[in-house]
C-alpha cells in the first residue's frame, strides 16, 4: 500500500486509531484560564492566615454582609481584618470605603501582595485606610474639574502599592512579630 500517512484505511481486522492531533492549548471545559475574584479573594485569606498562624495568632473567617473578613485573637486583643489581594496591577475597591463615618478602631486591612514571588503583606489601620481612600478619590476629582475623567459614575478605586508601602510587615499593630524577632533578643 503506498498511501499518504493518514489517508490509506487500516488493514481487515485491525483497530482504527483516531488522527493525532496537537494538543489544545485551552484549559479543559468548566476549568478558568486565569483565576476567578472569588480564588484570588481566597488565596489572600489563607496567606494571611498562615501568616499570623506562624506568629502565634489564631484565625476564623466571619461574614460581614456580603464580604469574608478574619477574626484575629492575638495577645493583645480580637481583632478583625480585611483582606485585599492581588496577583499584578493594584488592589481594587470602592469610593464608597472611604465614606465610613465610623472606622473600627479594633480592625486592619491587609494588603497581600501575590504578584512577584514572595508573598508580602502590608498591614494597615481601618481608620488610616478610610481616610486615605476618601483623600485620594477627593484629591483626584479636584484635579479633574469634579468628576471622574473617563467613568462618570463608577465607584471602583484602585490602590497603588506607593500608597501602603509604609505598612509593610506590621504586624506588630496587631501584637504580633516574627518568631526570629523573639530569638534575635
Amino acid at each position: 500500500m503506498t498511501a499518504e500517512w493518514g489517508t490509506a484505511r487500516p488493514p481487515r481486522g485491525s483497530i482504527a486509531l483516531p488522527a493525532l492531533r496537537r494538543p489544545s492549548t485551552q484549559p479543559p471545559a468548566g476549568v478558568s484560564a486565569k483565576p476567578s475574584s472569588a480564588e484570588v479573594a481566597a488565596a489572600g485569606r489563607a496567606a494571611v492566615t498562615r501568616a499570623v498562624e506562624y506568629r502565634g495568632g489564631t484565625v476564623r473567617e466571619v461574614r460581614n454582609g456580603r464580604r469574608t473578613e478574619l477574626l484575629v485573637q492575638t495577645p493583645t486583643g480580637r481583632w478583625r481584618v480585611r483582606v485585599l489581594t492581588r496577583r499584578r496591577g493594584d488592589w481594587q475597591t470602592s469610593i464608597r470605603e472611604g465614606a465610613n463615618p465610623a472606622p473600627r478602631a479594633n480592625a486592619v486591612w491587609a494588603f497581600v501582595d501575590l504578584a512577584n514571588g514572595a508573598t508580602r503583606y502590608y498591614v494597615a489601620p481601618e481608620p488610616w485606610v478610610v481616610n486615605d481612600i476618601r483623600t485620594e478619590h477627593e484629591d483626584y476629582l479636584a484635579r479633574n474639574g469634579g468628576q471622574r475623567v473617563v467613568t462618570k459614575d463608577s465607584e471602583h478605586h484602585g490602590i497603588k502599592t506607593a500608597r501602603v508601602e509604609c505598612w509593610l510587615g506590621r504586624w506588630d499593630l496587631l501584637g504580633l512579630a516574627d518568631p526570629e524577632d523573639a530569638d534575635a533578643g
